[in-house]
């Protein structure tokens, strides 16, 4: 259980700078003129939310593996390819989904061998930031 407080406490703390800039997020999702035309310094507000993000992130996949990867990739790709349906119950789903099929993948892989599925998310989600930001480059 001890080792469980780092993981708890960067969420626990991301959460909470999360829910206090809801505001100002939600202003960003309308685009940075409408953000800074009430009053939300947006520079400000990336970089932070860049911060608690990279932090977040880097201590679930310490602890997690790579696995960590899928919950950041899934949500892009539910975006992407049902833009209509984008829920958080749905998110869950195709992630559910998604980490079967890797593991199906990971066990018919090699013969008399078991892949660790960490391996597999890493590689796709590197593949699939790699593309996102060629994407965005253009």
């Amino acid at each position: 259980m001890p080792i469980l407080i780092w993981p708890l406490l960067a969420l626990s703390i991301s959460y909470c700078i999360i829910v206090a800039y809801k505001r100002p997020l939600k202003a960003l999702s309308a685009g940075d003129e409408t953000a800074h035309s009430l009053g939300v310094n947006v520079v400000k507000v990336r970089l932070l939310m860049l911060g608690v993000c990279s932090l977040l992130t880097a201590v679930l996949v310490a602890f997690c593996g790579g696995i960590g990867f899928v919950g950041l990739m899934i949500p892009h790709c539910a975006r992407l390819l049902f833009p209509q349906q984008y829920s958080f119950l749905f998110v869950g789903l195709l992630g559910g989904i998604f980490m079967v099929w890797v593991d199906v993948f990971a066990r018919m892989l090699l013969t008399n061998q078991e892949l660790p599925i960490g391996i597999i998310t890493a590689a796709m989600g590197s593949i699939f930031f790699l593309f996102i930001l060629k994407k965005r480059q253009r």
